[in-house]
């Protein structure tokens, strides 16, 4: 199934078109600049990752919208265009792009160094970790170690300190134990992930963890689920405090009293921006509830 969808393009109107690609299917998107039509090319893959992102443009607030595909394709194509030596006219200060749901395997150093020396991508990564016990992660069939997903947060920390950085935990698989979950919470307090999405197992028929042994019992599976959600609100209060006093380049949404950041924080403004605006805010409360004000 291919559809076509066309936004308005900032500058007099110009289209921006793009399509959705079957799941079978990579296929090159040309997304027209604004101001000149210089095209900005970027790879889109499997339906089962592929999810809208909306960047949302400056100069007259016109958004563009963006999908990501599979990660593994992820090439520098959207440099060359938007900023590596041939600039996509004025889109490239009016559009940010946003990498979502990348697979830990695939989230290379090139991609990590892409996103760290080009202020058009958003300071933002989410890789899904599913589980800290590497016995788990076995048992899920995934192809990497906990070793390898901590060394590779530790890495975009360091090189981005400012980054978001979420991730996908699973609680209750077959086999759990209290000692898996143990290091599945030690991981995540001493982490330097941002936040954390909880997703309770549940059997589906014809699956082969549906088949497995060692089934953990419902209420246990919600007990874990709460501990970890906990864990998950933290981090999240932890990295939100951390970001006071620092500066962002942030979008304005809602009535114009919320801004969202490139490294996903969003904080309440006074009044007197409008929406869908570009403005440099400074962060001056963290926790629950951000605030700050526009420079």
């Amino acid at each position: 199934r291919l559809e076509r969808e066309v936004l308005e393009g900032a500058g007099g109107g110009t289209p921006v078109a793009f399509s959705r690609a079957r799941e079978s299917t990579l296929e090159r998107e040309v997304l027209e600049g604004a101001e000149g039509g210089t095209p900005v090319a970027f790879s889109r893959g499997r339906e089962s990752t592929l999810e809208r992102e909306v960047l949302e443009g400056a100069e007259g607030g016109t958004p563009v919208a963006f999908s990501r595909g599979r990660e593994s394709t992820l090439e520098r194509e959207v440099l060359e265009r938007a900023g590596g030596g041939a600039p996509a006219s004025g889109v490239i200060n009016a559009v940010l792009f946003r990498i979502s749901s990348l697979e830990p395997m695939d989230c290379s150093r090139e991609i990590v160094d892409l996103v760290a020396e080009h202020d058009c991508f958003a300071p933002h990564f989410h890789l899904p970790l599913q589980h800290a016990s590497d016995r788990m992660l076995n048992a899920m069939r995934r192809p990497y170690t906990i070793g390898y997903y901590a060394d590779l947060v530790e890495m975009i920390r360091a090189r981005i300190p400012a980054a978001s950085i979420g991730s996908d935990v699973i609680v209750g698989f077959p086999g759990e134990t209290d000692e898996d979950f143990d290091e599945l919470c030690g991981y995540l307090e001493r982490s330097p992930l941002t936040h954390v999405h909880v997703f309770p197992y549940s059997d589906r028929p014809g699956t082969a963890a549906s088949a497995m042994s060692g089934k953990v019992h419902g209420a246990v599976i919600r007990e874990r689920a709460s501990r970890v959600r906990e864990i998950g609100r933290r981090l999240t209060v932890r990295f939100r405090n951390s970001q006071i006093g620092t500066i962002h380049r942030a979008l304005t949404l809602e009535d114009g009293t919320l801004a969202v950041t490139g490294n996903y924080l969003k904080l309440r403004i006074p009044p007197g921006r409008a929406r869908n605006e570009w403005v440099q805010v400074q962060v001056t409360e963290g926790g629950e509830s951000m605030r700050g004000f526009a420079m």
